[in-house]
């Protein structure tokens, strides 16, 4: 009887394995307790992954968001300059910082600052696009409260055709 025995030490790629665990263990706590939403998609849009944070601002749970694209939820108006630097960053271009609206569930607006950068390959090319999303909704109903106030009165001291002075007589 003649028997063959093969040993292979696995020990290295053990450690390597743990290694890649931990890793992601460690991106996955950094991501799910962001203050900031994050959203990674395919190079069409489709949604792979997205942050508590992220699921918070525009409504969707995570199950939801992957049967959507980025272009379902962005808001008509602010779509097709949205789609034009998507599109050149997923052939190739260069990272891009927006402000756009997105349409949540519900159907209200959130302003979003987006950092949009490309997750590339060995070779270069794009593999994913990620999204670092910022809520500032707050911050743009107070800009478009200020313009309305500053454009009024405007209005009345255009249109005023004399002017009051009031003096304190003490």
């Amino acid at each position: 009887q003649n028997f063959i025995s093969v040993i292979e030490d696995i020990g290295e790629r053990k450690l390597a394995e743990e290694a890649l665990r931990k890793s992601e263990e460690r991106f996955r706590a950094i991501v799910s307790q962001a203050t900031a939403g994050i959203a990674e998609t395919d190079p069409t849009g489709r949604f792979i992954f997205a942050n508590q944070r992220y699921c918070e601002i525009i409504g969707y749970s995570e199950a939801e968001l992957r049967a959507l694209r980025m272009h379902d939820i962005t808001h008509p108006d602010d779509l097709p300059a949205s789609v034009v630097l998507f599109n050149q960053l997923a052939n190739g271009g260069p990272d891009f910082v927006v402000e756009k609206r997105y349409i949540r569930k519900d159907g209200g607006e959130v302003w979003v600052n987006n950092s949009v950068n490309a997750v590339r390959d060995a070779a270069g090319r794009v593999r994913s696009i990620v999204a670092v999303t910022l809520d500032i909704t707050k911050r743009r109903r107070a800009e478009m409260a200020l313009a309305e106030a500053l454009a009024l009165n405007r209005t009345i001291t255009d249109n005023t055709q004399s002017c009051l002075w009031m003096m304190d007589t003490q």
